[in-house]
């Protein structure tokens, strides 16, 4: 549509694509980033298409796109983290704890073993009657709290769902004034007035999510049990009830507008729950359906609230998408660039990320190959990593090995980490270890994916049961916590940084910007960060996502902002779900050279007699093209005072040195035994 806009109007697309360009450079222009060097020109290949990750595209446009998302998800995640966890936690808490101490609910204690949360909450929902398709009367569920004067409440369960409903408008407020902001939402100056008209009385309608194993498993369903198993461990793709695709995508994942409609909520809602409206007579047309949805009321608000913070941004993320695929689709009619591989993966990268929308698969007859690909990939993860110290062992001594190895090398050069911050690293690990985990945590160094923010057990207020998902893996869990971690604080004692944190009243880690010492790097870091309002970060995007990409080098890249393409087709994942790993390490052999724009540094530079904050991005390129680069150039300058050592990048001779220790330590072999075979057994864990 937009390439036949261009054509059919030459000073539309003229202006529409002056709007684009100027957009993306007053975005870059923050960053005081000279991107005229940047590889704009290089075409995405077929295979790279597939298993390249965002900011490492050879297309700035495309790399600007997902550094925009990432950057508002990153906000995002902070937001839900500090501003709405700690006060659902502590009502929810009161209330297990009012619910524990009731001698009533004595008889429901066993279930916790199957970590079955939803015991707590078997007497907050609305029971309705409805018919089945033949006319017999029968009970349905809308998933719909009651009413606060509901007399079968007791006094603490009024409490509950109050605070319950009171997070659900505070929520809905936010999102519906962001929208009317966006010009998104007309005739309505208010958030308040909004929600009178729209939205007042249905505060108790929830999300429509599966029922986790737990739940299934609890209320005697084995088969059901084995299904949620595969569900709930695909991030957000089988979660909402039903396999028809989301044609109004606004209605996605759980929003607050999913609820408007009818006194049961949204025509489509009503269809998920397999339900249909005959007049005023509710037909129950798939029970099945209807009984497998999630009654886990902490589940189903954090995905509420987290969804629409989220969504939020979408005039934001709609905005450069739509402005980069115009910039694509001109330089294909004006400089007859191909760029199919370009807009099919920003297309499908961009839907999997926003909408958590995967490509869809067809097959003869009724089979799902989307969800049998899911299946395996699952099931073939469990049976090889559960329980399994081994790996764990393996895949930790690997992790530390290639850390090590890296950071000899100076391979991302003077502005990361070297051996001895990892040292100091490892010190703080063994003498403070409250303050080196809470650092992870603050910067969500790990388990910081959407899936895991919201359904983890982890993140659960008052869940007691052993059947948490997590337990199995425990130890690859515990290994990746300290690497990452190691990572993440040797950068901080390389910037010194690390002593300038401080514990709030409560009990909030906050960085402390009035004993920062980088001078005017600092203050520019200060600025974005009070913008993007994570001010208790000592870190803008620059750094963060520079962090982010380096742990996926080293460790494989397994979070949101490292999903791919390949992670938009359920086949393609399941049989390249080595890619997360093996790719980041054939990258390191064997990767063309460009400019990654996931890692970035700040430095001072000097500019017409005066010093000047600038970015600078990494040269990546894999060992083997820098080996033959090197060749190349002796050759070349052969019997000339120029020398080829010279001539090469600091990461050209990164790559040198690294291969050269290597060799002359006698290690080549070991090196590519254990980046390779032995951390093999943990791939499938982090597919």
């Amino acid at each position: 549509m937009l390439l036949l806009r261009i054509a059919a109007n030459e000073q539309i697309g003229k202006e529409f694509r002056l709007l684009a360009k100027a957009k993306e450079q007053l975005e870059r222009s923050d960053e005081h980033m000279d991107y005229r060097a940047l590889n704009t020109d290089m075409t995405l290949g077929d295979l790279e298409a597939w298993v390249k990750s965002q900011g490492e595209y050879f297309n700035s446009q495309m790399n600007w796109v997902f550094k925009t998302i990432q950057d508002y998800m990153e906000r995002v995640k902070h937001r839900y983290m500090r501003e709405y966890m700690p006060g659902k936690n502590k009502f929810f808490d009161e209330y297990h704890k009012a619910w524990e101490a009731d001698a009533a609910n004595g008889a429901g204690a066993g279930r916790y073993t199957l970590n079955d949360a939803t015991v707590y909450y078997e007497n907050l929902f609305k029971t309705y009657t409805g018919v089945d398709p033949q006319g017999n009367e029968v009970a349905f569920n809308n998933y719909e709290l009651k009413d606060e004067s509901d007399p079968s409440l007791r006094a603490y369960e009024r409490a509950f769902i109050k605070n319950v409903k009171a997070e659900v408008e505070k929520s809905v407020k936010a999102i519906v004034a962001k929208k009317i902001k966006d010009g998104e939402i007309a005739n309505y100056a208010s958030a308040d007035a909004w929600y009178e008209d729209n939205y007042r009385g249905q505060e108790g309608l929830l999300p429509i999510v599966t029922a986790n194993m737990g739940e299934r498993l609890a209320k005697g369903s084995v088969k059901g049990g084995i299904n949620a198993y595969v569900e709930q461990n695909t991030n957000f793709n089988n979660l909402s009830l039903g396999t028809e695709k989301n044609l109004n995508r606004r209605n996605a994942a759980g929003l607050a507008t999913a609820n408007i409609g009818t006194g049961f909520g949204s025509y489509e809602r009503i269809g998920r729950l397999g339900l249909s409206m005959e007049g005023e007579k509710v037909v129950v047309a798939d029970p099945g359906r209807n009984a497998s949805g999630s009654t886990d009321v902490q589940t189903l608000l954090d995905y509420f609230v987290y969804m629409n913070m989220k969504m939020e941004h979408e005039a934001e993320f709609t905005t450069v998408h739509a402005a980069a695929k115009t910039i694509l689709l001109t330089q294909e009619v004006r400089a007859g660039k191909d760029r199919e591989n370009e807009l099919k993966t920003l297309d499908a990268v961009f839907d999997l990320l926003i909408y958590n929308e995967r490509q869809e698969i067809q097959a003869a007859g009724r089979l799902n190959l989307a969800k049998v690909a899911d299946t395996l990939r699952n099931v073939t993860t469990g049976a090889t990593l559960s329980f399994n110290l081994q790996s764990a062992f393996l895949a930790t001594f690997g992790d530390m090995y290639s850390m090590y190895s890296n950071a000899l090398a100076k391979r991302y050069g003077k502005a990361f980490f070297g051996a001895g911050d990892l040292n100091k690293a490892l010190g703080l690990m063994a003498s403070d270890n409250k303050k080196f985990n809470d650092l992870i945590d603050l910067f969500l160094f790990q388990d910081m994916d959407e899936s895991a923010l919201i359904f983890s057990d982890k993140y659960k207020e008052g869940y007691k049961g052993v059947a948490k998902s997590r337990y199995s893996r425990i130890q690859q869990h515990m290994g990746e916590r300290m690497v990452r971690g190691m990572l993440l604080v040797s950068q901080l004692y390389h910037d010194g940084l690390v002593d300038k944190f401080s514990y709030d009243e409560n009990g909030q880690l906050s960085y402390d910007w009035s004993r920062d010492e980088r001078g005017a790097i600092g203050q520019t870091i200060l600025a974005k960060v009070q913008r993007r309002g994570t001010e208790f970060l000592p870190y803008d995007d620059v750094m963060l996502r520079s962090l982010s990409a380096i742990a996926g080098k080293m460790y494989g890249a397994f979070n949101d902002a490292e999903r791919g393409r390949m992670d938009t087709n359920a086949i393609v994942q399941f049989f390249g779900q080595f890619r997360k790993f093996i790719v980041a390490r054939g990258n390191e052999l064997l990767s063309r050279g460009f400019e990654n724009e996931n890692i970035r540094w700040y430095e001072m530079i000097e500019e017409e007699g005066a010093q000047k904050v600038n970015v600078r991005l990494f040269y990546q390129e894999g060992i083997y093209q820098s080996v033959v680069h090197l060749f190349k150039e002796s050759r070349r300058l052969s019997g000339q005072d120029a020398s080829a050592w010279q001539s090469m990048r600091p990461e050209q001779r990164a790559n040198i040195r690294k291969l050269y220790d290597y060799v002359t330590e006698g290690e080549l072999l070991e090196g590519i035994k254990a980046d390779w075979i032995e951390s093999s057994q943990l791939l499938l864990s982090r597919a």
